[in-house]
C-alpha cells in the first residue's frame, strides 16, 4: 500500500456470503444476533 493503511472489509451476517454459516440457519434467532464487537 502507499500510505500504508489496511482495509479491511468484512461480510457480516444478512449478505449472500453469510448464509454458509457452519451451525446456523438465517432462519435460526441467535443467527441475527450478533453485534459489531463480536
Amino acid at each position: 500500500l502507499v500510505i500504508g493503511f489496511d482495509v479491511w472489509v468484512g461480510n457480516v451476517r444478512g449478505t449472500r456470503w453469510s448464509y454458509g454459516h457452519v451451525t446456523l440457519s438465517e432462519n435460526d434467532k441467535a443467527f441475527w444476533e450478533w453485534s459489531w464487537q463480536e
